[in-house]
């Protein structure tokens, strides 16, 4: 990723939707701290929002992703990362429409984004039960072709980026063909180089990343005073609580 940001010739200047507390730019800013911004950052949520506007003064805020002007940030910003709405792909929701709910919609609504803000780099992340419908996510991603953009897809185990979750992950790295070696022409070219970068990281015997310097600790003042809260809110919608700390 470096030797990418080299050609640009500048770090990474994030756009950044269905941000929450922007993972996103805390990855960047790991790798990049001295050269790297937050543009914006979007998220329906006004939480994440108080969050972001306080601790990492994005230069603009949004609250939805839909009905944008994105002008100003599109001269600003080189890339573009979103997690839009797991929800209604999630193998958890079995009753979900999929594409047919209501928060997929926000996926086009991204993927408008990209087409208008031109990033040079792109990612997206999903949960894996969206490879249910994938085939209309890939006619999606592919109108983005018109724009020059490269699309691959890898699934990544979190425990290998040092996250605590189990979970696979789905990543989508959009790419635009200015920023790509020639002999990277492909679809399934930039898959193929993508995944067999993320092999080398699977080495065996390598442990994975441990997060547990990133957390706070059960008995740290934040944590008791979040599950504090946590318990006055679901007390006051009338369920009875065991244990809402998590051991």
């Amino acid at each position: 990723m470096t030797d990418f940001f080299d050609k640009l010739q500048v770090g990474p200047q994030l756009v950044s939707d269905c941000s929450g507390c922007e993972g996103f730019w805390y990855a960047l800013k790991e790798l990049f701290p001295h050269n790297s911004r937050l543009i914006s950052s979007c998220d329906c949520a006004v939480a994440p929002l108080k969050f972001n506007l306080s601790n990492l003064e994005p230069l603009k805020l949004f609250q939805n992703v839909a009905g944008r002007d994105l002008f100003d940030v599109a001269q600003l910003s080189n890339t573009y990362a979103a997690g839009f709405p797991c929800q209604p792909f999630s193998v958890l929701h079995n009753d979900s429409e999929l594409l047919g709910d209501p928060r997929a919609k926000v996926l086009f609504w991204v993927l408008a984004a990209i087409a208008t803000t031109g990033p040079a780099l792109a990612l997206l992340e999903n949960v894996v039960g969206i490879l249910r419908v994938w085939k209309k996510v890939w006619k999606a991603l592919k109108k983005l072709e018109k724009y020059e953009y490269l699309v691959a897809k890898i699934l990544i185990d979190p425990l290998l980026l040092g996250d605590a979750s189990k979970r696979r992950r789905v990543y989508i790295i959009i790419v635009h063909r200015s920023v790509l070696r020639p002999e990277i022409a492909t679809h399934a070219k930039l898959e193929k180089v993508l995944n067999e970068t993320l092999g080398r990281m699977e080495l065996p015997g390598q442990a994975p990343p441990d997060p547990s310097h990133l957390m706070f600790p059960d008995d740290h003042p934040e944590v008791q005073r979040n599950a504090q809260e946590r318990m006055k809110r679901a007390k006051a919608s009338g369920k009875e609580i065991w244990d809402l700390v998590s051991k």
